[in-house]
């Protein structure tokens, strides 16, 4: 039986090209496999450099409205300081001088442009089983005095002093501070015709005039205002620090004082 070499040969080439061409194809695949999966070191370098300037300006953003809120924070603590120091003002000034029953020695004693001292006769009659008006009934609910100003709260003096030592006055009332980092108080003293008093029996009406600072320094503000009281007269020149300040002014009528 005869056996044909050339066929044969023919099998065998098949048979090898298509184990080359089979090869081929793997290669081909695994490079586009590697081709879509990966990244150059170019775009990873880009990236990067996106995420860290994406990155910065939020940081930067963050910082920004943190020391906002901060500065926000200590003017709001510095107003309230203000609203407190002359709450007590207010409340006791109109009641300096208060005698309901005319024998008191209710008044203001010393007044000087810093700081002031007075009585008043507000406290005693309600339990002392006196008939305080000479009305005939003791103790009444309207009978709050007893005729001197020798009871808790009816010789009232305030004053600036640094009662803490951080370097700052607080405002003091009978040596107890009542509202902190209050930097100036100005007192004006005027008559019922708007004239300056030069008595205290003269004392009509207080200017109050106040200065409040906050307990931190911002660096990116510096302080430039000239601060001034209701007469146009300045109390506190332009520190030129690096703290923020608040002001308030108010006159406060004496009720019980003046002629």
């Amino acid at each position: 039986m005869a056996v044909s070499l050339s066929g044969c040969w023919r099998r065998d080439a098949a048979h090898g090209g298509g184990k080359e061409r089979g090869i081929r194809a793997v290669a081909r695949r695994r490079r586009g496999l590697c081709g879509s999966a990966g990244f150059t070191l170019l775009e990873l370098l880009v990236a990067l450099c996106l995420s860290v300037i994406t990155l910065s300006a939020v940081y930067v953003v963050y910082l920004s409205q943190q020391k906002t809120s901060l500065v926000q924070e200590a003017v709001a603590a510095t107003q309230q300081n203000l609203r407190t120091a002359m709450y007590f003002l207010e409340r006791d000034i109109r009641m300096a001088g208060c005698n309901p029953s005319g024998s008191a020695p209710a008044g203001i004693i010393t007044a000087s442009s810093s700081s002031l001292r007075f009585t008043m006769d507000v406290r005693g009659g309600e339990g002392d089983g006196l008939d305080n008006d000479h009305d005939g009934r003791v103790d009444e609910p309207d009978e709050f005095y007893d005729g001197d100003c020798l009871d808790a709260d009816e010789d009232v003096a305030y004053s600036l002093g640094d009662s803490d030592g951080n370097g700052v006055s607080d405002l003091l009332r009978n040596g107890v501070p009542v509202a902190q980092n209050i930097e100036v108080m100005d007192l004006v003293y005027l008559r019922d015709d708007g004239g300056i008093a030069v008595l205290p029996e003269q004392i009509r009406y207080v200017e109050v005039s106040l200065v409040a600072r906050t307990g931190q320094i911002d660096r990116d503000f510096t302080d430039t205002t000239n601060y001034v009281n209701q007469s146009g007269t300045v109390i506190l020149a332009a520190p030129g620090d690096h703290f923020r300040r608040r002001s308030l002014s108010v006159r406060i009528k004496c009720r019980n004082t003046g002629s």
